[in-house]
């Protein structure tokens, strides 16, 4: 069976390949058309029987035998199908909805590019249509065939990791070891080319099975984008990849800390909010500009940016300005950076609900200029409070770090 479908956006969630007269496809192809004939319907071939044209296997009468032969790499380890400057990455099934069962396609396109697709089943039946050569193959992944949710909280890197290098390691580590005090089980993150060197320096803990590595193989220049490297398809992709593994996903980037206030991990603190029940929560941000230093610091000799750092800016934002998100992923159609635009038809809890500043907010960690002053009397700070409660997790977080560096058998930051 062979649809079009309509890129609606250059970031690319494609959406609509029904599925309704098919099996389940295991492979899918993109190429572009090349007419517009009239699709007819057809039998299932036997391959044997058949000569398949390998120049233009697409316009022959058996396209199965060559295509299967150009399969697409392994499931565990995507890459980008590539054709110019743009390509698709991953492919999922999606039977949230049963009278509108889907494909889900991640990519990155040009806004407003017809794609035409081609799927393979183990029983295939439906349409043809005459197409070129395809362009890219891609595996469909059922992940609601998995053995059930794995974890209870799974943290997703919301964008590829870039313009860092390995002198910036110490921070993602920090990244994993705070959010895993407060209920992290399972960490996600896509690197560039440009940091793969980062991914090889990682291996020991992907090994662990605590974190997870994809390369996102596409370097998209800053003058092409108003986003950071496709930041909203990273988001999704591991939205759909992960929306049968774990209850549910925090999407952040790794300067940034959900904290609870009022509770020691997210998972209390959300069944004891208003967000109990919700299949979104917000948390506000708040800044802590790391080029400012309090006069007092833990009592701790290993460096943590979210132990030394405790002077914020007066002002949280209000939700979704700046927030981020703890999302049910089985409720979610798409999550963008900071809010969620769509949710599965049928879902009776879609309203945004923000987690009040008191229970807990988002802690911030990167330079920031913001609407403080130095008193040049005093050498004050005006504009800033002092918000020390990642104290109340020192022994914890500085535990997490330790065991961190562990696994990797490397030496710990000292201050």
């Amino acid at each position: 069976m062979a649809h079009g479908i309509k890129v609606f956006s250059f970031l690319l969630l494609f959406l609509g390949i029904s599925l309704f007269a098919i099996c389940f496809p295991e492979i899918l192809y993109l190429g572009t058309r090349t007419s517009d004939v009239t699709p007819k319907a057809k039998q299932t071939h036997t391959a044997q029987k058949e000569v398949v044209d390998t120049a233009n296997p697409c316009k022959s009468k058996e396209v199965y035998t060559t295509l299967w032969d150009k399969q697409s790499p392994s499931e565990d380890e995507p890459r980008f199908q590539k054709f110019g400057k743009r390509g698709v990455y991953s492919a999922f099934y999606d039977a949230r909805e049963p009278s509108h069962r889907v494909l889900r396609i991640i990519g990155i396109l040009a806004t407003e590019t017809d794609v035409f697709c081609h799927m393979i089943a183990t029983s295939p039946a439906g349409s043809t249509m005459s197409v070129d050569l395809p362009l890219a193959s891609l595996r469909v992944l059922n992940q609601n065939s998995a053995k059930g949710i794995k974890y209870n909280f799974t943290v997703c890197l919301h964008k590829p990791l870039f313009i860092i290098s390995l002198r910036h390691v110490p921070r993602i580590l920090e990244w994993i070891a705070v959010n895993r005090v407060f209920g992290g089980e399972h960490f996600v993150m896509y690197t560039l080319p440009s940091t793969e060197a980062i991914r090889k320096y990682l291996q020991p803990l992907v090994a662990s099975g605590l974190l997870e590595i994809h390369s996102w193989d596409m370097e998209v220049p800053a003058n092409e984008t108003d986003e950071n490297h496709s930041q909203k398809a990273t988001i999704n992709e591991c939205m759909y990849r992960h929306m049968y593994t774990s209850n549910r996903l925090v999407m952040i980037d790794f300067d940034e800390f959900p904290t609870p206030h009022s509770k020691d991990n997210w998972q209390d603190l959300i069944n004891s909010s208003p967000c109990a029940n919700e299949s979104v929560v917000y948390f506000r941000n708040g800044f802590f500009p790391t080029q400012l230093t309090a006069k007092n610091s833990p009592r701790s000799d290993i460096f943590v940016t979210a132990l030394e750092k405790t002077l914020r800016c007066n002002e949280t934002f209000q939700c979704p300005s700046r927030s981020k998100v703890i999302i049910n992923p089985r409720h979610v159609l798409t999550c963008s950076v900071h809010y969620v635009p769509k949710f599965v038809r049928g879902v009776t809890r879609p309203k945004k609900c923000c987690m009040s500043e008191e229970l807990g907010y988002l802690h911030h960690y990167r330079l920031w200029g913001g609407d403080y002053t130095r008193d040049p009397n005093t050498e004050e700070v005006v504009g800033l409070i002092s918000d020390q409660r990642m104290w109340h997790f020192q022994s914890k977080i500085t535990e997490s770090v330790q065991d961190l560096y562990k696994v990797l058998n490397r030496s710990l930051p000292r201050i």
